[in-house]
């Protein structure tokens, strides 16, 4: 509710019809009961995101998969996103082999992610270490939740400036992404695509 109050005060969602297009906000409670009034689910299903599964797939809360379960067997509602896709939006290693993928496709192209390795926090701190050097990875080295959004500790991270500064893993989420930390100096690059539109945008 609150998210939705908050892009009315912007203006993003015209609530009286405008060139055949208004926006209605869907009571996740009720599925069923929407499905004859709209034509296209606008959905932040990751807000109802309980965790991932054993194979790392999102898991939602039983209200969304009812909604977006709903909302799928219907032929005549367009659903965006599509939450098979969120999969590999959801799951920092996902993400990862993701973009693996992008570079191996597209060597001309300059594709540039830090080195990084999945660590499930079982091993012993040598064993661990041995892991980070074996990927590549150098220090300082950032711990990430695999779990990229959607839960109250998905954005914890726990910074390893060396070997020495292993006894702070006991704070960090595991099974953990590790990654080279890279100072990135605040900025952040961000791009929107929508069908060819592509929408670049710059925030510090």
């Amino acid at each position: 509710m609150s998210r939705w109050r908050d892009f009315l005060k912007r203006g993003f969602f015209p609530v009286v019809p405008a060139k055949g297009v208004a926006f209605a906000r869907i009571d996740v409670h009720s599925p069923g009961a929407w499905i004859p009034s709209f034509d296209i689910l606008l959905h932040k299903a990751t807000d109802h995101l309980l965790g991932l599964d054993g194979t790392g797939k999102p898991i939602f809360s039983p209200e969304m998969t009812a909604l977006l379960t709903t909302v799928q067997s219907s032929a005549s509602i367009a659903c965006l996103d599509n939450p098979a896709s969120l999969s590999k939006v959801t799951n920092r290693e996902s993400m990862a082999n993701l973009l693996k993928g992008a570079r191996a496709a597209s060597p001309d192209i300059n594709l540039a992610t830090p080195a990084w390795v999945k660590v499930d926090g079982s091993e012993g701190t040598a064993a661990i270490w041995q892991k980070f050097s074996d990927a590549g990875l150098v220090a300082p080295i950032v711990l990430k939740p695999l779990q990229a959004c959607g839960g109250p500790n998905a954005h914890n991270m726990t910074i390893i400036l060396a070997q020495s500064g292993c006894e702070s893993w006991h704070g960090a989420t595991f099974p953990a992404f590790a990654q080279t930390f890279i100072n990135h100096g605040g900025v952040v690059h961000k791009v929107s695509v929508l069908g060819k539109k592509v929408n670049p945008s710059l925030s510090c």
